[in-house]
C-alpha cells in the first residue's frame, strides 16, 4: 500500500507536468503568429506594388486620353477651319453623308427619302440636309464633334423650323444629329432623350438609337 507521501508525490508531479503542455502550446502559438505574421508582411509588400503600379498605369491612362482629346480638337478646328475656307461649310460632308447610306438607314427606319435638299438656308438659320417625303421631313445637322451645346442650340433651331419654313408646316419634323468623328456620351444621351435621331457617319452610317426608339415630331 502507497504510504500518503509518494501519493503527495505522484500527485505533484501530474501538477507540475501541466504547465509544460501550456508551454509547448504557447511556443506553438507564437510559432505561427510569428508566420502569420511574415505572411501579411508579404501581402503588403504585394499590395503595396500592385497599388503603386495601378496608380502609375492609370497616370499613363489619363496622359493618353488627355492627348486624345486634345488631337480629336486640332482636328476638328482644322476640320472646320477648311470647310469654312471652301464658302460651304458642311455642304458636301452632308452630300457624301446622303450617297452612303443615311437614305437606307432611314427607310429601315420606316422613313421613305423622296427628295433630299443640301444646305437649306434662310435669313433665320442653316440646316446641312434636309430629308423629305410625302408626309415627313427630317432635319440633319452635321458635325465634326457633338457636344452637348450643339444638342442644345439644335433643340431651339428646329422648334422654330416651321415658322421659318411654312411650306413644310403640314409634315411630321423629325430632328437627326449626325457626327464625322465622335461623339460625347453626354451629348449622345441628350440628343436621344430630346427625340433625335443620332447618326454615326464615321465610315459606315449607323443609326444609334435602339429598335424601339420613336423620334419626336415636331
Amino acid at each position: 500500500m502507497k504510504t500518503h507521501f509518494e501519493q503527495t508525490k505522484k500527485k505533484n508531479k501530474q501538477t507540475l507536468a501541466i504547465p509544460d503542455e501550456i508551454w509547448n502550446l504557447t511556443k506553438e502559438i507564437k510559432k505561427n503568429l510569428k508566420e502569420l505574421s511574415a505572411s501579411q508582411k508579404a501581402t503588403d509588400q504585394q499590395i503595396t506594388k500592385l497599388s503603386s503600379e495601378l496608380s502609375a498605369s492609370q497616370k499613363e491612362t489619363d496622359r493618353q486620353m488627355k492627348e486624345t482629346d486634345r488631337q480629336m480638337k486640332e482636328t476638328d478646328k482644322k476640320l472646320r477651319a477648311y470647310i469654312g475656307d471652301s464658302g460651304n461649310r458642311w455642304g458636301k460632308l452632308g452630300e457624301n453623308l446622303v450617297k452612303g447610306r443615311l437614305t437606307e438607314r432611314l427607310n429601315e427606319k420606316e422613313i421613305q427619302v423622296e427628295r433630299v435638299i443640301t444646305n437649306l438656308k434662310n435669313r433665320f438659320s442653316e440646316f446641312d440636309l434636309v430629308v423629305i417625303n410625302g408626309k415627313e421631313v427630317v432635319v440633319v445637322e452635321v458635325k465634326a464633334t457633338l457636344d452637348p451645346s450643339d444638342v442644345e442650340e439644335f433643340t431651339e433651331d428646329i422648334a422654330k423650323f416651321k415658322n421659318w419654313w411654312p411650306e413644310f408646316k403640314n409634315k411630321k419634323i423629325y430632328g437627326a444629329l449626325a457626327f464625322l468623328i465622335k461623339a460625347n456620351k453626354q451629348a449622345n444621351h441628350l440628343a436621344q432623350k430630346r427625340g433625335f435621331f443620332v447618326i454615326e457617319a464615321t465610315g459606315d452610317v449607323i443609326i444609334q438609337n435602339k429598335e424601339t426608339f420613336k423620334p419626336k415630331t415636331f
